[in-house]
């Protein structure tokens, strides 16, 4: 009867040997050059490492989804409670326009849209938005975040639309300071680079002043963006034509490459548009501060001889 054990010795020399086995192989990754190394890397993550890649992944993903309903469920919360607070406002509103005989309000309703990058050459100012005519978009439609206005819609097709964000060369808005008191129109300043890193403002009577972190929002004049739309803060004088216009620097409160998801205007028949004011969607002190107004960026400090 053969002993227990008996074949210890041939176990013994198969780990040796399978342990001289590993650690040549493991010198032999260590010497050979970076670029075979990380081929080899890559193969083996796709294929024995793959279903543990997927599994992280997945798990990321799950924590993600995690966090944004979060985000949701608290966002969904406090619309409700604004419905809430403004819904005896709403309704005394629309019951005093009908006793004086006022014709009702027209609103512009938004709708959810996901906003792409077509990513090609030349086209750094544009964006594709997956809803179209269908859905009720048209040419001109407004583009607008949490943040602020993004842009406005060029062309409308029947299930998606083509529009510029704020850097667009052609891109112009009404606009106003916070209170009311001062009106201009906002244009794409060109960077040193290509693309756009600010707007300027033009239009400011020579007489006033606008101090630097004023917000400006949209004016609602022109038909075309509805009033009360942050655009961005005020960084700077620019320009000044002696007893004329001022021109100021300011700084976007909405930075187009992190625009994945916005609202855009739709209608549904005929009728003015930009009418609608949206100042309580944007409380004062509730639009962030662009880090280039905060730190002082380019045209931030106003020249000494008044040229920018």
């Amino acid at each position: 009867m053969r002993e227990y054990g008996g074949a210890s010795g041939n176990g013994l020399r198969r780990q040796f040997l399978l342990a001289v086995a590993c650690l040549l192989v493991g010198l032999f990754f260590y010497l050979i050059p970076t670029g075979p190394q990380q081929s080899i890397a890559s193969g083996i993550r796709l294929t024995l490492l793959r279903p543990f890649v997927d599994i992280r992944s997945a798990l990321t993903a799950a924590r993600s989804i995690g966090r944004e309903a979060d985000m949701l469920r608290a966002e969904v919360d406090s619309l409700r409670a604004w419905v809430a607070n403004n819904a005896p406002a709403i309704e005394e509103n629309r019951r005093l326009r009908v006793l004086i005989g006022l014709a009702p309000l027209v609103e512009r309703s938004y709708r959810a849209v996901s906003v792409h990058r077509p990513g090609n050459l030349g086209s750094q100012s544009t964006i594709v938005l997956d809803l179209g005519s269908e859905q009720g978009v048209h040419a001109l439609s407004p583009v607008i975040t949490a943040e602020g206005l993004a842009g406005r819609v060029l062309e409308a097709h029947p299930s998606l639309s083509i529009g510029m964000d704020w850097s667009h060369p052609d891109f112009r808005a009404s606009v106003m300071s916070e209170d009311g008191e001062l009106y201009g129109i906002v244009a794409p300043e060109p960077a040193t680079f290509g693309g756009a890193e600010r707007l300027i403002l033009t239009g400011i009577p020579y007489f006033d002043v606008l101090a630097d972190g004023t917000l400006v929002v949209t004016s609602g004049r022109g038909g075309v963006y509805p009033r009360g739309v942050p655009v961005g803060r005020v960084g700077g004088l620019a320009e000044v034509e002696e007893g004329w216009h001022r021109s100021y620097w300011v700084y976007p409160t909405v930075h187009p490459a992190s625009v994945t998801h916005a609202l855009v205007g739709v209608s549904h028949g005929p009728g003015p548009e930009g009418e609608a004011d949206l100042s309580s969607l944007f409380p004062a002190g509730t639009s962030p501060i662009p880090d280039s107004a905060s730190e002082g960026g380019p045209g931030s400090a106003p020249a000494t001889d008044g040229s920018g």
